[in-house]
């Protein structure tokens, strides 16, 4: 039996993309990788849920006053281009779906 979701990406998944079809979850590094269509878009770690972010959506995530997916490795904080996805968001399933796809339109480096 697969392990359940954790309560916070459950209700995003049900509860705020409710109706939505394509998202799927695998398991990764502790955390989760959350994708639309196969295409990576998000992340769950440390309890929180980050969003891919790159030129096109930087200033969103900058103005929310949210932060950047850190962890430790090697004794050293590193960082990686996702931002923790504000509350206001969650609850406005219209912007919601548009910050889905400013984070699936993130071009690759």
């Amino acid at each position: 039996m697969p392990k359940p979701l954790p309560e916070i990406l459950e209700f995003f998944l049900s509860d705020c993309l409710q109706g939505e079809f394509g998202y799927s979850t695998r398991r990764m590094f502790g955390g989760y990788g959350v994708y639309c269509k196969w295409q990576i878009f998000s992340i769950y770690a440390f309890d929180k849920i980050y969003f891919k972010v790159g030129e096109n959506n930087l200033q969103d995530y900058l103005d929310a006053g949210s932060h950047i997916f850190s962890y430790q490795k090697q004794g050293k904080i590193a960082t990686i281009s996702y931002y923790e996805l504000p509350e206001e968001v969650l609850e406005d399933k219209e912007k919601l779906l548009h910050w889905i796809d400013k984070s699936l339109a993130v071009k690759k480096k």
